[in-house]
């Protein structure tokens, strides 16, 4: 099944990820941090249109890149709710 659009489930502990990646960005280089969070702002856009371009790497999980950094998002689809777990 393809969706046109999901809803993003963000789970605590990946928020958590993301607020110790992106502190550590911005002590690498000031202003990295907003350039990081750009591109994974553009990472989740990608997911919510279409959650299934990216093959699972374990079970259900998948993995998608960011273009610009070397880091993963994680997550799982749920069709039943229509949802992205990261």
């Amino acid at each position: 099944m393809l969706f046109l659009y999901i809803d993003l489930l963000i789970t605590e502990i990946a928020k958590s990820d993301i607020e110790d990646a992106t502190e550590y960005y911005e002590v690498r280089k000031q202003g990295l941090a907003g350039i990081f969070l750009l591109s994974l702002k553009d990472t989740f856009k990608m997911l919510a249109k279409n959650p299934f371009m990216y093959v699972p790497v374990y079970k259900q999980i998948r993995r998608a890149l960011t273009k610009k950094f070397p880091y993963a998002v994680f997550y799982r689809i749920d069709e039943k709710e229509k949802e992205v777990t990261k």
